[in-house]
C-alpha cells in the first residue's frame, strides 16, 4: 500500500454523522480526509483538524483521487444518483483503498 498512510480514513459526507465520526477518528490519532459539497463547511472541517475536500457524487472531479488517498473509505451520503455512485465505485477501484 505504497503512498497511503495506514492511519488515514476518508469520510464521504460530513453531515450529522460524518462530522462527529471525523472528530472521533482525529481524536484517536487518525488522519481524516472529510468531504463536503459546500464551500461553507470547509472552515468547520479545518477547525477539527480534518483535511477538507469538496466532493459531489453528481459531478466527480479530478480531486476525487486525492480524497481517496486513504486506507479506509466511509460512505455517508444520501443520494439517489445511481450513475454517480457507479462512477464513484469506478474511482475507488483504481484508488489505493
Amino acid at each position: 500500500m505504497q503512498g497511503v498512510k495506514v492511519k488515514t480514513i476518508s469520510i464521504l459526507g460530513s453531515g450529522w454523522l460524518g462530522f462527529p465520526l471525523a472528530q472521533y477518528f482525529i481524536s484517536t490519532g487518525y488522519i481524516v480526509n472529510s468531504s463536503t459539497t459546500s464551500e461553507n463547511r470547509i472552515s468547520d472541517l479545518k477547525s477539527i483538524g480534518a483535511n477538507p475536500f469538496i466532493v459531489n457524487v453528481n459531478s466527480l472531479t479530478s480531486n476525487i483521487q486525492s480524497f481517496l488517498q486513504a486506507k479506509t473509505l466511509i460512505v455517508n451520503i444520501p443520494s439517489k444518483n445511481i450513475a454517480g455512485f457507479r462512477h464513484l465505485v469506478d474511482e475507488v477501484k483504481v484508488s489505493q483503498i
